[in-house]
């Protein structure tokens, strides 16, 4: 209904055995940075969703709205009467109704497995400043070059940015106090920038929402993908036991550590590994993580990515017993 533009998903675009794939794509020009620092509100409505999401694209007739004062603001109902604003009106509200039948049934299956003993991460979701101007906006290739045509702009894009994802932790905050908030990094890999541009572009920010999830009572759940290793001592800047660390292919002997005592750890049993490797070969590894990197608690074992789709059940199962047999504290 939205014909998002930025995912291919399931029947559309892939496979429908396949998982969905997120596109690199550029929806804001460099030149348009002046436009959402002045009125964020206003790009968002009239630019940027009907680029992102033609079936909302109606939302690009709607007028400058603080034009509109007094009895002025009779006059602006009538553009809501525009076909196209209409149409992106009653598309928004079908989707919102479909929205709360998706919500409803997650919540029906949550308290499901909990009843049967399963503990679950109740989770929000967040991210890092620099990845929601990356991933949504920009795109990798033009937030990467910002960096070094318009360093200043894209500063200013990430505080403007930073103060609205802080904003948005509030209700996550009321609905579940004490609760996860998961943060998947992407751009602020070591591949991806120097150390001097992770600590202007990235960590700060990043930090800051950290800090604002600490504060509110909830629980950072950061999930580094790619290898972090040379990023270790920056991210240790974090008040001690208040944040999991979830890694990929960082070495996670070399980040316990570092973060001893800062961060819980989690990872990283190789997501090739789960997929053609041997049962054997999986509590292997597994054995030899909790043995290195659980010494004295501190560290959850898990796929490196989570579980694949493509991985064989014996596998998953061999990961799980292995954590039964050797993960033991006497």
């Amino acid at each position: 209904m939205l014909d998002f533009k930025a995912l291919q998903w399931p029947g559309h675009g892939v496979d429908e055995n396949v998982s969905y794939q997120y596109l690199d794509e550029e929806f804001m020009s460099a030149s348009e940075y002046d436009d959402y620092l002045s009125d964020a509100t206003g790009f968002f409505l009239r630019k940027y969703l009907p680029r992102i999401a033609p079936g909302i694209g109606g939302f690009g007739n709607l007028p400058d709205i603080p034009g509109f004062y007094y009895t002025g603001l009779m006059g602006l109902s009538r553009f809501c009467n525009d076909p196209g604003v209409r149409k992106a009106l009653e598309n928004m509200s079908k989707i919102g109704r479909q929205m709360d039948e998706i919500l409803a049934e997650a919540i029906s299956f949550s308290k499901e497995m909990a009843a049967l003993g399963f503990p679950l991460f109740s989770m929000g979701v967040s991210n890092a400043p620099f990845d929601q101007i990356a991933d949504y906006m920009r795109g990798s290739k033009g937030a990467i070059l910002d960096m070094f045509r318009h360093p200043d702009k894209l500063l200013q894009a990430l505080n403007q940015a930073t103060k609205y994802i802080i904003g948005n932790l509030d209700r996550a905050a009321r609905v579940k106090p004490g609760g996860h908030v998961f943060i998947p990094l992407h751009w602020g890999l070591g591949g991806f920038m120097s150390p001097q541009q992770f600590e202007t572009f990235y960590w700060p920010q990043l930090r800051r929402v950290i800090m604002a999830i600490i504060e509110k009572d909830m629980v950072p759940y950061v999930f580094w993908e790619g290898n972090c290793e040379v990023r270790l001592e920056t991210m240790a800047d974090i008040p001690p036991g208040k944040v999991i660390y979830k890694f990929q292919s960082t070495d996670l002997r070399k980040a316990k550590a570092v973060l001893d005592g800062i961060a819980c750890v989690q990872g990283n049993v190789p997501a090739s590994m789960l997929n053609t490797g041997t049962p054997e070969d999986v509590k292997e590894y597994c054995k030899m993580l909790i043995r290195a990197v659980g010494k004295g608690g501190g560290f959850i074992s898990d796929g490196a990515a989570g579980v694949p789709d493509e991985a064989p059940a014996e596998n998953v199962m061999a990961m799980a017993n292995a954590v039964r047999t050797h993960g033991q504290y006497g």
